[in-house]
């Protein structure tokens, strides 16, 4: 009868030692998850561009184990990234607390390009102006023999009015440009 009850008494033991073993694995396993979930939203303080869940310096490892004993004391996720925003600033997350820091990059983009398409199409309207002197007549340019000169591209101010400059000074330019390739 002892025997009987020493086994029973093992079988147990056994058993309730098997589910206490079981529940703090699935535990342990939540916190474990958690606590990547938490660091992954961390930046490393003494790295660049790294979170803590990538960084292998001293000062992440200390803030893996410090967010896994958080966490077993019952601590939320916002609970511990509120504790690492007050010690470090708001830097320190990876996902900003406001929104609108996610929202002005688009915003600065969309005025951006407003002002850019009335700049260019208030820009494209206006017609070109003419040229403030108007061009010296042929003789005053030609050279002492008497010969037609190159004939000179037009200016800036004078692009315009291309379709005004005559039909031969432009099959001219035209064939010196055919030439010049």
């Amino acid at each position: 009868m002892r025997r009987l009850l020493t086994v029973l008494l093992s079988i147990l033991l056994i058993s309730v030692w098997s589910a206490a073993a079981l529940a703090l694995q699935e535990i342990t396993g939540k916190i474990e998850q958690e606590a990547g979930q938490i660091e992954k939203l961390l930046r490393c303080p003494v790295c660049t561009g790294q979170t803590v869940a990538e960084s292998n310096a001293e000062k992440a490892r200390e803030i893996k184990e410090e967010i896994r004993r958080m966490l077993a004391q019952g601590k939320s996720r916002q609970q511990i990234l509120d504790y690492y925003a007050t010690q470090y600033g708001d830097w320190i997350l990876t996902r900003p607390k406001s929104a609108i820091v996610w929202v002005m990059p688009a915003v600065i983009v969309v005025v951006g390009a407003a002002v850019l398409f009335t700049f260019l199409r208030r820009a494209g309207g206006r017609p070109a102006r003419a040229a403030a002197e108007p061009a010296p007549p042929a003789a005053a340019t030609a050279g002492a023999g008497g010969a037609d000169p190159a004939p000179r591209a037009p200016e800036a101010s004078e692009a315009g009015a291309a379709s005004e400059l005559d039909p031969k000074l432009l099959e001219k330019i035209q064939q010196r440009l055919q030439d010049f390739i």
